[in-house]
């Protein structure tokens, strides 16, 4: 037997005679899909999402099993250490990284099970619909995952000498880790302080590439810019009003926006092209609700012709940027 498969054996052992580690690694993540996840679904709906919640949420568990699994193992690498077992294994014909990727690569098989049980609960029971093109990616980061975080807690496992220090140091890690996180909930409508946190929480970002695997959301290749669609109207026809009534002066600058903005080829390096329904529908429009998409789409395409979509380098990234020119 090799020095890897042995130390496969001895974790599996391990996992089989206590059944906590089995309810730990397996079970725990699923009763938060089905009792936390179905709840939060039923009682706030969370309309502002384009999915329901717990298709939402399977993202969040995959990154909670992974995250809690790599905790366990280092928890029994701490025990192992703590007990003398450790430097015992090491006067076996096995080095130190035969015995830390052993235990890796047994991590990774535990969550790649794990993830399996969860989606088929997830799509049978909930009727989550996944994306099939997603689940190599979600593979990888379910693996890639799993062995950062165990790599991370063999950090404190090796330099922390009390089993009390390392509990709690664990517990506090889960608890911030998790609840910091895009885990539970989209950050979007959150503080500003702890959107800052969550964007720096590795856990945000591993979740965020699961829920694109599973759910497309967050599409790379779609690029998102707010517009201030007043700012560019006013640039054409100074403070005059043009939205919210129908007499003659903001009727006349309604059509004046229009006008500009189809012979703007020179001006902004495009022109709107419009047949005359649609030049009628945003004239007519009394409440310049669909001239205001118009120009928003105006200022999204002078914001692509620019370097980085004109954001200054030192925008602040939570606040984020308007295209307003």
């Amino acid at each position: 037997m090799s020095a890897l498969s042995a130390v496969m054996y001895r974790e599996g052992k391990i996992r089989a005679t206590n059944a906590l580690f089995i309810f730990w690694d397996i079970v725990y993540p699923l009763g938060y899909l089905l009792v936390f996840g179905v709840g939060m679904n039923d009682a706030f709906h969370f309309a502002g999402l384009t999915t329901d919640y717990h298709a939402f949420f399977l993202a969040g568990v995959l990154g909670m099993a992974g995250f809690g699994i790599a905790s366990n193992t280092a928890w029994s690498f701490f025990m192992d250490r703590d007990n003398g077992i450790f430097f015992e294994m090491l006067t076996y014909p096995m080095s130190r990284a035969e015995y830390l990727v052993g235990k890796v690569v047994f991590n990774i098989g535990i969550a790649l099970a794990q993830a399996f049980i969860t989606i088929l609960l997830a799509m049978a029971v909930l009727g989550v619909a996944l994306r099939p093109q997603g689940l190599p990616l979600l593979a990888a980061a379910v693996v890639i995952g799993t062995a950062g975080w165990f790599f991370f807690y063999a950090i404190f496992a090796l330099a922390i000498r009390r089993n009390d220090a390392f509990n709690t140091v664990t517990s506090i890690f889960y608890f911030v880790f998790l609840f910091a996180s895009s885990m539970f909930y989209p950050i979007e409508p959150l503080p500003k302080l702890f959107r800052a946190v969550a964007l720096a929480n590795p856990i945000t970002w591993h979740v965020d590439v699961m829920r694109f695997a599973t759910l497309g959301a967050g599409d790379p290749q779609r690029i998102a810019l707010e517009a201030y669609p007043r700012r560019l109207a006013h640039a054409i026809v100074a403070r005059r009003s043009y939205k919210n009534g129908d007499d003659d002066d903001r009727r006349a600058a309604r059509a004046t926006i229009v006008a500009t903005l189809e012979s703007g080829a020179d001006r902004f390096g495009f022109a709107l092209a419009c047949d005359e329904a649609l030049r009628a529908s945003l004239v007519d429009d009394a409440s310049g609700d669909r001239l205001d998409a118009v120009l928003c789409l105006a200022q999204a395409a002078i914001a692509s012709r620019r370097d980085g979509y004109g954001v200054p380098d030192d925008v602040d990234p939570v606040e984020g940027w308007i295209a307003a020119d």
